[in-house]
């Protein structure tokens, strides 16, 4: 395994535990649920750049994913606008189908979000 895909499987294991905090009933900031979302958006880039760059990404690595990004979908709620909010979302051009995770909310998260 090369260091790019060590860098993925890392990620992933961190996805993995910020699923497991949201299901929990997610305990921390509004900001820290932002930067966490980032986290998925990165684990996205990296793909890209490893399939760009013809590098075999382990199968293993994309069904884990698959079932924590399925676990998140069930542990969150859909939301119409984009948790960065729809200006941040056409400056970047993320789309929600795309962009899934960022139009999606704890549905047990602190008072005052």
């Amino acid at each position: 395994m090369n260091a790019h895909s060590e860098a993925l499987r890392e990620m992933v294991k961190r996805w993995t535990q910020i699923v497991a905090d949201v299901g929990r009933g997610y305990a921390l900031t509004f900001d820290d649920y932002l930067n966490d979302l980032d986290l998925r958006r990165q684990i996205d880039q990296r793909l890209w750049e490893l399939e760009l760059g013809e590098t075999n990404v382990d199968e293993g690595i994309r069904e884990v994913l698959a079932d924590v990004d399925e676990t998140f979908r069930e542990v969150t709620v859909a939301m119409e606008e984009n948790v960065w909010g729809d200006e941040n979302a056409r400056d970047e051009g993320w789309s929600a189908e795309r962009e899934w995770f960022y139009y999606r909310m704890p549905i047990e998260r602190p008072k005052g979000w």
